[in-house]
């Protein structure tokens, strides 16, 4: 609860310092600022409270006038990928995300994760630690793997040859391996897993398809906001014409990065990266410090990503410490450590 009674004892050696110096209009705008300042520190809580409550209404009145025009209009189809629709996702996404971080994450988060998350977690390590519980489910995932190979690869049984190079490559890495019998299949086979799981959702999905093609087409929207700037700083010859890459290809790399500064500062690219080094450490196994820095490769790059745990660095095992130093390589930005 906001005190609305509670005063400050209010400094006057800002005030007075402002009343010493400068003409009246400057003493005068001086001691409005100096006394916003001083308002806003005494009410500061309510203040923030206000502007949420303020910033929701407004979303609110626009998310009705969208509506009240796309009805206007007469269009039938909603269209999730651009107007109303994406409007709609991103409302119903931000307000769930408050509802879970305000209500269930404040009130309920701690009674949730002690009476089910965490007893659920612990049976499945105790029952994974079986080994009959461990085969009896890798043979179940890799019957359906086989019988939806078969069934999806009738009539182009050439498709199998990259399937069989896998596994060829796997066998390679094992035969050759200098202690094979230390090799954590976990991580190998739940990383097949789910690159074989996003495969599906992207190419064989068509609503999975449409969803990660218009997630692709706002980034590239997004990042072709550039080419107004660089056409702007030096010219349409070099950058449109000509296709320089130091003044078209550069200044988006720039863009991108100053961006992404942006959303470091807030926070907000810590809580990503921390949310997916999460759910790399629940199905691939690996320790905090590992998924940490592999999911803030994807953003920061293989040189900063390792200042999110600088603070550990000294106390990581030389596997971590491998997994760290070659996990970025496997990152598109890793390409700018190499002279072309």
């Amino acid at each position: 609860m906001v005190n609305l009674c509670h005063q400050e004892d209010v400094p006057s050696s800002i005030t007075k310092k402002v009343a010493r110096k400068g003409d009246i209009f400057s003493r005068a705008v001086g001691a409005f600022w100096a006394s916003l300042g001083l308002f806003y520190k005494r009410h500061k809580q309510l203040l923030q409270r206000l502007t949420l409550v303020l910033l929701n209404v407004c979303l609110l009145v626009y998310f009705a006038v969208a509506i009240s025009h796309h009805v206007k209009q007469g269009n039938e189809d909603i269209g999730w990928c651009n107007g109303l629709g994406i409007l709609t996702i991103l409302l119903f996404f931000l307000y769930t995300w408050m509802f879970y971080c305000f209500i269930v994450k404040k009130y309920f988060g701690q009674i949730l994760y002690e009476h089910i998350v965490a007893p659920s977690v612990r049976a499945w390590d105790k029952a994974w630690e079986r080994t009959l519980f461990r085969v009896a489910i890798s043979l179940l995932v890799l019957a359906a793997l086989v019988v939806f190979l078969v069934l999806d690869t009738v009539g182009s049984r050439e498709r199998l040859v990259s399937f069989f190079g896998l596994i060829v490559i796997l066998l390679f890495g094992f035969v050759f391996s200098r202690h094979p019998t230390q090799i954590l299949w976990r991580p190998v086979l739940w990383g097949l897993g789910i690159q074989f799981t996003f495969g599906v959702l992207t190419i064989r999905w068509v609503v999975g398809r449409q969803i990660f093609q218009c997630i692709g087409g706002h980034v590239t929207t997004f990042l072709l906001y550039t080419d107004s700037g660089s056409t702007f700083a030096y010219g349409e010859f070099l950058v449109t014409n000509q296709g320089v890459f130091a003044f078209q290809v550069m200044p988006v790399i720039f863009f991108f990065c100053f961006c992404v500064q942006i959303l470091f500062y807030y926070g907000i690219i810590q809580n990503i990266v921390v949310k997916l080094g999460w759910l790399l450490q629940i199905s691939l196994g690996t320790t905090v410090a590992e998924s940490v820095n592999a999911s803030a490769s994807v953003f920061l790059g293989m040189s900063e990503a390792p200042l999110l745990i600088q603070g550990y660095l000294k106390d990581l095992t030389k596997s971590e410490v491998h997994a760290i130093m070659a996990g970025g390589f496997a990152t598109v930005a890793a390409k700018d450590n190499f002279d072309e």
